[in-house]
């Protein structure tokens, strides 16, 4: 989907522009929840 936007409706030239920071989040998310350490440590 290559589709041009119109620069008042959007910061991007394209849709697959626009759909490319949320599917970077979403692989990082999803990275995260198949981590199974924690990110970090409890101290008491």
């Amino acid at each position: 989907m290559n589709t041009v936007l119109s620069p008042i409706e959007s910061e991007f030239k394209t849709a697959t522009e626009a759909q490319a920071p949320d599917a970077w989040f979403r692989a990082r998310v999803q990275a995260s929840l198949e981590t199974p350490a924690p990110a970090y440590r409890m101290t008491k």
